[in-house]
């Protein structure tokens, strides 16, 4: 006896039953577009595996379901933030201001930018001024212990002038680089 195939439209809704389908016989272009529900898919059964790259997008991520163990980056250290270069690299930089934190110093040093200094010495000491230094740049000292504490100009001007600036024991200043013509400014 020759099998005859059996339109679709002469079965009825549920005359085909799961017993009566051989493995493999339902291909994927006879799956109708979102005939598959979530509800139809068992627990566990996606892997990562069956899911191709780039494949989940941003609107089925559920929100703040993305800890730090699934950026690509390493953790930082306390304080740190998350930051971006703009071009989609992220790392952890350290939260900064305009200052950098008190620095007691006894001896000759060379300022950076931000510096806040306490000079606590008997004796004279040099605080050399940033070689260089941007519009806006600042640094704050105090002076302790007595000895004169010497600003250094580094080559730039001193409020409008070549001389270096004088801070007395118990004195404080802040100086702001303004430009080349009036150099380092006090406050």
């Amino acid at each position: 006896m020759a099998l005859t195939k059996v339109k679709a439209g002469v079965m009825g809704a549920s005359s085909v039953g799961r017993a009566s389908i051989v493995d493999g016989d339902i291909i994927t272009s006879k799956i109708a577009d979102d005939a598959i529900t979530s509800a139809k898919i068992a627990d566990d059964a996606v892997v990562a595996a069956a899911i191709a790259d780039d494949a989940v997008v941003a609107a089925a991520i559920a929100d703040n379901s993305v800890d730090i163990a699934r950026l690509n980056v390493s953790d930082g250290t306390s304080g740190q933030f998350l930051s971006t270069n703009g071009s989609g690299a992220l790392s952890f930089a350290t939260a900064g201001g305009a200052y950098t934190g008190w620095a007691v110093k006894t001896g000759a040093y060379t300022a950076v930018a931000g510096d806040q200094l306490i000079v606590n010495s008997a004796s004279a000491v040099t605080i050399t001024l940033p070689a260089s230094p941007s519009v806006g740049d600042t640094v704050v000292v105090k002076a302790r212990g007595g000895g004169t504490v010497t600003l250094g100009r580094n080559s730039s001007n001193f409020e409008s002038g070549t001389t270096d600036g004088t801070l007395f024991s118990g004195n404080k200043t802040q100086v702001v680089y303004i430009d080349s013509t009036i150099g380092w400014e006090e406050l």
